[in-house]
């Protein structure tokens, strides 16, 4: 074939098809494919630790004015309803083939904040859930004014309680910090302060360059292809499923089936847990005047065993669509 091809599963980065092989594709046009190539290239990734939370958020304001000089689009995820991948495929959508700036958000949480050139990047949504964002040691709270860091000597112990995490750090951990003090030949606190940043950016670097070399070698261009590790999925999955792979999807006369099963979706509980509370002794949320007055325990494992014990449909499907009455909704019910 002369032109470039791509096939439906997604964009194909070679030249060349071989269509009796790739079998049904679309032909576009190269000046198209031109297009979404330069916006690939020229937009760098900036990669944050655990910025989508924190750091994006206190930037934000200021950030937005001075990168984004024109309207952005907010593209809220919604977990329940259109998912991550779908918000993702939006993102970059805009990003690469349209070049317009946009934002993607996960509630309070900053997915990716998008232009023609930069790329806003959060790396918490590239690891494995449960990973340890534990840094380094600093006094954070004993750093009042920036007098405090001309200080020449370490603050005592007690200057690295933390009233947010409600503990201090260790003795054998204080007792790490005099001893970087003294191997590091530091002379004031300001030079703790450039030694806690430093390390905090030098290992995370080494670790992004050897995980970026490992989806490297599977094709997949971790900080442009997805904006978290559904999205990379997705792409990978799409690189190496087998052509002409069925996939069992609802046809064009039951379309209406989609919509069943969705808006019949519903999640489980929404509450903020803890390891501990007592009746009239702790708080919720840390606020005084809301103590905790009543304490339910649920287990939800067995609601597990009662859904495979069920029968599950087997054989030829029959489908009837009949209006249910339940609560005075107007949802649909297929009975099999």
């Amino acid at each position: 074939m002369d032109s470039l091809t791509t096939s439906r599963a997604g964009l194909n980065v070679d030249s060349r098809v071989d269509e009796e092989q790739f079998g049904e594709h679309e032909n576009i046009p190269i000046s198209s494919l031109s297009g979404r190539f330069e916006g690939y290239l020229n937009s760098l990734p900036v990669v944050g630790f655990n910025s989508g939370k924190y750091d994006i958020n206190v930037i934000k304001p200021y950030l937005i004015r001075h990168l984004l000089h024109e309207d952005v689009d907010i593209i809220d995820e919604v977990r329940d309803e259109d998912g991550e991948e779908e918000a993702e495929h939006d993102g970059e959508g805009r990003a690469y083939f349209q070049g317009g700036p946009f934002v993607v958000k996960r509630n309070n949480q900053y997915l990716c904040i998008g232009t023609d050139r930069l790329k806003f990047l959060d790396i918490i949504n590239y690891l494995a859930p449960g990973f340890s964002y534990q840094k380094s040691f600093f006094p954070f709270e004993y750093i009042t004014s920036l007098e405090k860091l001309k200080e020449t000597k370490l603050p005592p112990h007690e200057a690295f309680y933390s009233t947010l995490k409600k503990r201090n750090i260790t003795e054998k951990e204080y007792k790490h910090c005099e001893d970087l003090w003294r191997e590091n030949n530091m002379k004031t606190m300001k030079d703790f302060l450039i030694y806690y940043n430093k390390k905090d950016v030098g290992p995370f670097l080494c670790a992004l360059e050897k995980q970026i070399a490992i989806y490297q070698t599977l094709g997949v261009d971790l900080l442009k292809d997805g904006l978290s590790v559904p999205g990379i999925t997705l792409k990978y999955m799409f690189k190496t499923i087998e052509f002409k792979a069925i996939f069992s999807l609802f046809s064009e006369e039951e379309k209406e089936l989609h919509s069943l099963l969705r808006d019949n979706i519903t999640g489980g509980a929404s509450l903020i847990f803890h390891r501990y509370h007592e009746k009239d002794k702790t708080f919720i949320r840390n606020n005084t005047s809301k103590p905790c007055r009543t304490i339910c325990g649920y287990d939800a494992n067995a609601l597990y065993l009662s859904a495979i014990m069920r029968d599950m449909p087997t054989g030829l499907r029959r489908t009837s669509l009949k209006l249910s009455g339940d609560i005075g909704t107007d949802r649909w019910r297929a009975n099999g």
